[in-house]
């Protein structure tokens, strides 16, 4: 039986996921930032606390955090970067992806992001897990569809 395992994101698995991430991941961080998916994650790391990394088995899923926009005010911006093995293991993460989703919003008042109209798999995950989905908008240096998504404590 596949057992899925999430632990605490270190610097060698952010540069594994960056080597073997999904084309849209990639595509995504270009396109919202004008910057290549490893220094666009990076950055997020860098800026996030509580980062994390899925694998199933020993191969690596995926890694996400939540970037501390405005900690005071209780604002994050919670990111997710997937390999292709998500299309595998997306029933175990499933299950477990509660837990840290709770986590996240105990630790904040208002989580937000954008996410590229054309990642499907992840827009579809976003409502499921209960974000609000708002209409698409121009981001990024190549003004491409995003849809913004957002959750608040005081709904």
């Amino acid at each position: 039986m596949l057992a899925a395992n999430v632990q605490p994101l270190d610097e060698e698995t952010l540069a594994e996921c960056a080597a073997k991430a999904r084309e849209v991941d990639r595509q995504e961080a270009m396109l919202q930032t004008g910057r290549p998916l490893d220094e666009a994650m990076w950055r997020s790391y860098r800026m996030s606390t509580g980062c994390y990394a899925g694998r199933l088995d020993d191969d690596l899923v995926c890694v996400w955090g939540v970037a501390a926009l405005a900690p005071l005010e209780g604002i994050g911006q919670p990111w997710l970067v997937a390999t292709p093995m998500i299309d595998r293991a997306a029933f175990p993460f499933l299950r477990q992806c509660w837990y840290y989703l709770n986590k996240m919003k105990s630790d904040h008042d208002f989580l937000w992001n954008v996410v590229w109209e054309e990642n499907t798999a992840a827009c579809q995950w976003l409502s499921w897990m209960g974000f609000e989905m708002k209409q698409p908008r121009k981001v990024g240096p190549f003004n491409r569809n995003f849809i913004p998504f957002e959750w608040s404590a005081n709904v």
